[in-house]
């Protein structure tokens, strides 16, 4: 099976630059988290988590986790020998044993590279049900999936106030602005990084800019 590796934001901004990215019309923007940035992986039977292109073996994925991997809709369609791709984050300590989902890179062995990010996000949506229906979690930073599945939210605008508005919790560290026509261009390594991509981090002495 070859491994997916998503890719990373290369640049980075300060926040007082937000409102001249916003204002291009070019970008959306995801809340960064605070967690164990990596790809997992999933067929109808198994999960797997990497980290940086190799498997996340400082990770046990919890039998309940897994389960509610495994419970979702679009895992169930999975013929037996298909394995679905997804961009994510461990929350690991923060929220324990739950992940984030960004974006979707492979459906049933059909890469997607190519595919623009906004046409990503949208087939990401459809497969986890449609974000539209779906109710924020408990401190509202992420659409709540299952109890332990999460799926960040998409901005396309106020992304100072999307910003700001969660700065106080250690588990969100600023946003990632993702350009919303940017096509995968690479998969499978762990020095994928990509200029489409730009991390604004809140200021923090543990963060360098």
């Amino acid at each position: 099976m070859r491994i997916v590796q998503g890719p990373r934001p290369k640049g980075k901004i300060l926040p007082g630059q937000l409102p001249t990215y916003e204002a291009t019309g070019l970008w959306c923007a995801q809340r960064k988290f605070n967690g164990h940035k990596n790809t997992f992986c999933v067929s109808r039977d198994e999960v797997h988590f990497y980290n940086k292109g190799k498997p996340f073996r400082r990770y046990q994925i919890p039998t309940f986790l897994k389960d509610q991997i495994l419970s979702l809709k679009f895992v169930q369609r999975l013929r037996p020998d298909e394995w679905c791709w997804l961009d994510s984050e461990l929350l690991e300590p923060r929220v324990p044993n739950t992940i984030v989902i960004y974006d979707v890179l492979q459906i049933a062995g059909n890469y997607l590279i190519g595919e623009r990010q906004e046409d990503r996000l949208a087939t990401l949506g459809l497969m986890l049900a449609d974000s539209k229906g779906i109710p924020l979690c408990e401190s509202g930073v992420a659409f709540q999936i299952t109890e332990n599945v999460w799926l960040a939210q998409t901005f396309t605008s106020g992304f100072v106030d999307r910003y700001n508005e969660f700065l106080h919790l250690d588990l969100i560290e600023g946003l990632v602005l993702r350009e919303r026509d940017a096509r995968l261009d690479n998969l499978g390594h762990a020095g994928y990084t990509t200029e489409s991509q730009i991390r604004c981090r809140k200021p923090a002495k543990n963060y360098r800019f």
